[in-house]
């Protein structure tokens, strides 16, 4: 058996313990009843949003590729990024769109230093944001969660962050200079370098910052629509405060595309606002597999003419 398959066959029996074990611990009844009573109208709206969100992080990307070098044309960006969302939910790995996106990049015309720092840039930058509305909201999370253990994460998530956001801010070109020295850290250093430029000093840094504001705004108001499906009564406000953790703890690449973690995370993230475990498994399946139905589209254009040799691209987007 190969590395990659080992760890492959790892990853699905991590997704599936996991899941296994959260069924085991809820009632079975009461949530197949929460799709049975589902309300498509609110569905299809969070569906929709969902979409929405895609076509954004499409034109973002467009934009940080212009804004570090790497440009890509605004349609194959969205391609890119339709692709991406397919293979996230394929491959084992949350991450696993990301590797893609950055291969096709590279089909493209970009050099492999500039397609892999164009993706990095763009969860960095939608990372970077997501911190930061956590710790803005962090005062808010204290008046809402009792739960000691939660107040105490979170509080260590929001120093780390400011930290983080004060280094990333300072951490200019003659600072960091002298790690240049050391040949593997050049790397590093560029990919820095682009991230400075993509949040604080390119012109398209004006575009850049507001449409990940809303894009991490549609990410909460699609968790909230689909509970609405479900007849949940969840609280904007609890998921605009548990959203950023749970996709956080999703990101660890230990499952396949996120299974098994995404709804752990649920369970014990909504459980802090006293939803009921049935209903956190029913909503993080839910998610699930809106996140696989709006892969579809492309899955579609991948299958249609993606895997083609591509034209050289141009400096528009």
């Amino acid at each position: 058996m190969s590395r990659q398959t080992l760890i492959l066959a790892v990853k699905a029996l991590v997704s599936i313990a996991l899941v296994a074990f959260l069924v085991h611990r809820v009632e079975f009844g009461p949530l197949l009843r929460r799709f049975e009573d589902i309300q498509l109208a609110w569905l299809a709206i969070a569906i929709a949003v969902f979409i929405g969100q895609l076509l954004l992080t499409g034109w973002r990307y467009a934009l940080i590729g212009r804004a570090i070098a790497a440009p890509l044309p605004a349609g194959v960006a969205l391609r890119l990024m339709l692709i991406a969302q397919f293979f996230s939910q394929t491959l084992p790995s949350a991450i696993g769109g990301d590797v893609v996106r950055a291969v096709m990049a590279q089909r493209h015309g970009l050099s492999w230093g500039r397609a892999i720092s164009a993706v990095l840039c763009d969860r960095g930058i939608a990372m970077v944001v997501l911190l930061a509305v956590a710790t803005l909201t962090l005062p808010l999370f204290h008046a809402r969660i009792d739960a000691g253990w939660a107040r105490l994460a979170m509080t260590a998530l929001a120093a780390g962050s400011v930290l983080g956001l004060a280094l990333l801010a300072l951490a200019d070109d003659d600072r960091l200079a002298w790690l240049g020295r050391l040949s593997a850290l050049r790397p590093f250093l560029a990919l820095i370098a682009d991230l400075r430029r993509v949040a604080f000093a390119a012109p398209e840094s004006r575009r850049i910052v507001p449409i990940s504001l809303v894009v991490y705004a549609s990410v909460i108001t699609t968790v909230w629509m689909l509970a609405r499906a479900l007849g949940l009564a969840t609280d904007f406000v609890d998921c605009l405060l548990l959203v950023p953790p749970i996709v956080l703890t999703t990101l660890a690449p230990i499952s396949i595309a996120g299974w098994g973690v995404r709804e752990g995370a649920m369970v014990v993230g909504f459980g802090l606002v006293g939803m009921a475990e049935g209903d956190a498994l029913a909503l993080s399946v839910l998610i699930g597999l809106a996140q696989i139905a709006i892969g579809i589209p492309g899955g579609i254009v991948w299958l249609r003419g993606e895997r083609a040799t591509p034209r050289a691209p141009d400096a528009t987007a």
